[in-house]
């Protein structure tokens, strides 16, 4: 994931040099994660707003070619 998506919604700041504190800019919750890892704030966003989960994390996925189509073909496999 880029992290530019992520400070859309985070303030980020160094705990040490092994963790990283994101501040949530829609709830001001603070949130503790690994260096390099991102599942805790990923699922605040998932749990806490959905709706901007949504917007950044699955509609971008939407124009990746479906099952049953070859990537850059538009018509499905017979």
């Amino acid at each position: 994931m880029g992290s530019e998506r992520w400070k859309l919604y985070f303030k980020f700041s160094s705990i040490d040099k092994n963790r990283i504190n994101g501040l949530c800019k829609l709830c001001n919750q603070n949130y503790k994660d690994k260096n390099g890892t991102s599942s805790n704030f990923l699922k605040h966003l998932k749990r806490k707003h959905l709706v901007e989960y949504k917007q950044v994390f699955i509609e971008e996925d939407e124009g990746l070619p479906e099952e049953g189509m070859f990537e850059g073909d538009d018509q499905p496999i017979t």
